[in-house]
């Protein structure tokens, strides 16, 4: 049997300290209770959460325990540090239970010494997942394994069409950058080729948001007013030493030193474009310096050269070569 405890925020009053403590275990054995539930009515031998592959917020089978609140799964983490004086196993902060349930939705643990065929089953049964901060080293821990396979099955369901939500806190932020980028879990969060040392702690600011910010999936349905709230105070709380550039963001470091060494610190937009077109191999066919009649002049050859590659092997949709042209604005 995992040992599981929630543990709460620090408060001056101890007596205010237990009674949230109190409360978040009592939340635990609540939905424990749900579960050993779920495996009486339907028979469900695991006692774990069974797959629900439209993602309804049902627990186990159709004749069992339904809910219109979405389920968010948290994944636990080795209690290391000063934290393993006051509990052993494993655990998740109450802060953040506390932060789902306020926003009307039901919270279930991911246990990082779960089977993965059990991973999968709990998987299929939430509608997001939270990956707390912590302490852990995510080379070699449970968290940084069981949060690669979380990651991986979030990755398969959105290319599937099926949107999986996953909020990443802190070094649960440092894990996604690490696997998104392809550079893997082999240093962890102490992969210098990627996370730069930050001096932001305890620092607040408002959010620098970019220009296309109406583009992306997130914010495109964003109201006025919430984006003047992220914008215009100090609502962006940052409290950490490690942090992902904008430039790291847009090249790999390699390339980032070599355009260094040009006398090139921050890469233009042009650069950011044509730079990854060359890296994939695609034809890139003629870069005027000046504009007016010259762009014609360029721009013809492009053309011709692609309907001759269509020809010879015809490619989909973002395929074939890139022709780009550099003009003076």
């Amino acid at each position: 049997m995992a040992a599981l405890t929630c543990l709460p925020l620090e408060s001056k009053n101890r007596q205010k300290q237990n009674m949230m403590l109190f409360k978040n275990i009592l939340t635990l054995l609540v939905i424990c209770f749900g579960i050993l539930t779920t495996d009486a009515k339907g028979n469900n031998k695991t006692g774990h959460i069974s797959g629900s592959p439209r993602r309804i917020g049902s627990l186990a089978d159709e004749s069992s325990i339904r809910t219109n609140q979405p389920i968010i799964g948290i994944l636990a983490q080795e209690a290391t540090g000063k934290i393993s004086k006051e509990v052993s196993g494993q655990y998740i902060e109450g802060s953040y239970v506390q932060m789902v349930e306020s926003a009307g939705a039901r919270v279930v643990p991911i246990l990082i010494n779960q089977s993965p065929h059990q991973i999968l089953k709990i998987f299929n049964s939430i509608n997001g997942l939270l990956l707390p901060g912590g302490h852990v080293k995510l080379q070699k821990s449970g968290y940084g394994r069981v949060g690669k396979m979380l990651y991986e099955m979030a990755v398969k369901s959105n290319q599937q069409g099926q949107p999986f939500p996953i909020w990443a806190e802190c070094l649960g932020l440092e894990l996604i950058a690490l696997l998104a980028s392809g550079r893997g879990l082999a240093r962890g969060q102490y992969d210098t080729e990627l996370l730069d040392h930050t001096d932001t702690k305890q620092y607040s600011k408002p959010l620098d948001l970019s220009s296309d910010y109406k583009q992306s999936q997130l914010l495109s349905s964003a109201d006025h007013a919430m984006i003047q709230y992220m914008t215009k105070a100090l609502n962006a709380f940052n409290n950490h030493d490690k942090g992902l550039t904008p430039e790291e963001m847009k090249f790999p470091r390699p390339i980032l030193a070599a355009l260094k060494k040009k006398g090139i610190t921050h890469p233009t937009p042009i650069q950011v474009q044509g730079l990854p077109a060359v890296l994939t191999g695609r034809d890139m066919i003629g870069i005027a310096f000046t504009g007016s009649g010259k762009t014609l002049v360029f721009t013809l050859p492009i053309i011709m050269f692609s309907l001759e590659q269509e020809k010879a092997m015809p490619f989909q949709r973002n395929e074939g070569p890139y022709g780009m042209i550099v003009v003076p604005s």
